[in-house]
């Protein structure tokens, strides 16, 4: 009776366990799916203060200052407004402007327009100005008005992309898609778990056997405890490069579906694809090396003694 009392126990306890991390999970997801991206309001006008990096990242006056809108570049502007407003302080305002307009569902991205006035091509959202494009403005051959027609139609593009990413659709599927993903992590961990386990096991019972000795033509390489180490240090070496590989590709997933991280998840992703480059390169890079250090080593390596003949050794001594 104490036994099953005490299985019962242990069972209750593995399962508020599971329980309190599918909570803490849970929450995580949920803050995620309502955090609202970050917005800088500014008043409607043309002197203002840049936008925060995240909102107006880094330009020059060669290149332009860009105006993002949920972590998309649509252009760049160049042209300062002489006396009023500088191209960086012009690129901070239009990001204002453009983010509030975005999230105002009320007025939909059809309304964009433009219209000619004082020599200026205006973009409006409805009465409100988002921009003005002026001959200075142009690149190339390429007329006002035409540079003013394509400046909305990005606008409208990116807005609309803008607003179905922040959908109730958008916000479950991505839900559905992180848990989805946690599950099929979970899983994958215990299987991993159970087959590094399995192995090492079987590393440890061939050792005692002394069934690992590494021979080449009848010639000892390493002895049974030698190799045993050896190949226990590399399953472990793998379960761990497995681990931190999963967490490196499971937490930039499941930051991308949701609109308040997206732009922290695509960037991890983006780290992720360098650093397997630099690191494949350096791996091509160091393999002639490492060829060359195995052969200098291979004497010391052969001097590694078997536990069974250390522990003779001992003995006779």
């Amino acid at each position: 009776m104490p036994t099953l009392i005490a299985v019962w126990s242990q069972w209750f306890r593995s399962i508020y366990r599971r329980l309190q991390i599918w909570l803490i999970l849970s929450m995580v997801l949920v803050l995620l799916a309502i955090m609202p991206p970050s917005i800088h309001a500014q008043e409607n006008n043309l002197i203002g203060d840049p936008g925060s990096p995240a909102e107006n990242p880094a330009g020059n006056p060669v290149d332009g200052y860009p105006v993002v809108l949920d972590g998309q570049v649509l252009f760049r502007v160049r042209q300062d407004i002489p006396g009023i407003a500088s191209a960086q302080e012009r690129a901070a305002i239009i990001n204002s402007r453009l983010t509030r307009f975005a999230g105002d569902t009320s007025i939909t991205p059809e309304t964009i327009r433009v219209e000619e006035q004082n020599g200026l091509s205006v973009v409006l959202a409805g009465d409100t100005i988002l921009l003005t494009v002026a001959d200075g403005d142009r690149e190339g051959n390429q007329p006002r008005q035409v540079l003013a027609e394509k400046t909305v139609q990005i606008i409208q593009s990116a807005v609309t992309q803008y607003r179905q990413a922040r959908s109730a659709e958008k916000i479950v599927r991505g839900i559905i898609l992180s848990v989805l993903s946690t599950v099929t992590l979970i899983g994958l961990l215990l299987l991993l778990q159970r087959w590094i386990s399995r192995l090492l096991i079987r590393i440890r019972a061939a050792r005692q056997a002394d069934a690992l000795d590494l021979r080449i033509q009848g010639m000892q390489l390493l002895g049974s405890d030698a190799t045993s180490y050896l190949l226990s240090g590399l399953v472990k070496a793998l379960r761990l490069a497995l681990i931190l590989g999963g967490l490196y590709l499971y937490i930039p997933f499941v930051l991308s579906q949701f609109p308040g991280t997206r732009a922290v998840g695509n960037s991890i992703f983006s780290d992720i694809a360098t650093r397997l480059e630099l690191l494949i390169a350096g791996l091509a890079g160091y393999l002639p090396n490492l060829a060359i250090i195995t052969i200098i080593e291979m004497p010391s390596i052969r001097a590694i003694p078997s536990g069974k003949a250390f522990q003779l050794s001992s003995k006779r001594s």
